[in-house]
């Protein structure tokens, strides 16, 4: 995959182009409007796995719902297999599993599956051949007329996938599909997902856990503020971005500080305590050149991994 975040490709299954979206707020005497999308520009490409991370209110879920045509951009246009989101055209083509899939407590996945495929204008044998098919594929064959309310989180996240893939689409949304579940449960679904790629599946999604972007994704988009900061392929950004050691010194004198900055290294002074990041490729020799000076033995602080380092550097920026 390359790395090209945005752009009208030919092989391109999704295009946003250029999307902003404001939401209204406040209150009936101080009306306001809130910038949830700022001229957002991203590509889809067949086969890949892309992953949308940020912080809360980065704008990941508004543009997943303007990508499914759910909400309407005040500018900027989606096209979905070259046909407008919120087209009934574009509708069959993809599937969609929200961060909190509800379905009535009462029926079964099987009921459930039912239902859904006859909104997708399938009957008779074929609805029910396929509602085996996906029920097998997402492991829940053998608890299919049970009712949902004996099912666990992790398992109704599968009756949501299942869903998503009954009428057979070429593009799957997902909003926060790991959220809430076990070890377990995460594992499960992450082999589920894989098994959707290498089925030939495109698959969106967007999420707080890095790792899970670092084991699943082609590519990753990285948002703030309402707008696409970084669109890369993982390997890019592993490659770019190294791992970081941060360490905590209660203690550096002027000498040490001196060193640093001749190093072209920064700590900071932040509740009497010296922090500082300090590449993991680097470490020996950072302490090494420490040593000759007074300063108190250095706590290791946290480790990163490469595309967490890459995340905090955007949020920092940003």
């Amino acid at each position: 995959m390359n790395g090209r975040g945005d752009g009208h490709m030919d092989d391109a299954i999704a295009v946003v182009d250029r999307v902003s979206k404001k939401y209204k707020s406040g209150d009936f005497w101080r009306p306001l409007k809130a910038q949830a999308l700022r001229e957002v520009s991203l590509s889809l490409y067949r086969r890949e796995v892309f992953g949308l991370v940020g912080l809360n209110g980065a704008g990941k879920s508004t543009l997943m719902k303007v990508m499914i045509g759910l909400l309407k951009p005040d500018s900027g246009r989606v096209l979905l297999f070259g046909r407008d989101a919120g087209s009934l055209a574009a509708r069959p083509k993809f599937g969609y599993l929200p961060e909190l899939p509800s379905f009535p407590k009462y029926l079964s996945a099987w009921e459930v599956l039912h239902f859904y495929g006859r909104l997708h204008s399938m009957a008779g044998g074929a609805l029910t051949k396929r509602v085996q098919e996906v029920l097998e594929l997402v492991g829940l064959w053998g608890r299919a007329r049970s009712p949902i309310r004996e099912y666990s989180k992790g398992m109704q996240q599968r009756v949501g996938m299942a869903q998503a893939l009954l009428h057979e689409p070429e593009l799957l949304f997902l909003d926060e599909p790991m959220s809430g579940l076990d070890p377990m449960g995460t594992k499960e679904f992450r082999d589920l997902l894989l098994n959707m790629k290498n089925a030939g599946k495109t698959l969106f999604f967007n999420t707080h856990n890095l790792s899970e972007v670092e084991k699943l994704c082609d590519r990753v988009g990285l948002m703030a503020g309402g707008r696409m900061k970084v669109v890369d392929s993982v390997p890019n950004l592993v490659a770019r971005h190294q791992s970081w050691v941060s360490l905590g010194f209660v203690k550096l004198d002027s000498r040490a500080l001196a060193w640093l900055r001749r190093a072209k290294l920064r700590p900071r002074l932040e509740n009497r305590i010296w922090n500082l990041r300090v590449r993991t490729e680097s470490l020996k020799a950072v302490l090494a050149g420490l040593a000759p000076f007074h300063t108190s033995r250095p706590a290791v602080l946290s480790l990163g991994s490469p595309l967490e380092t890459a995340f905090l550097k955007v949020m920092e920026e940003a």
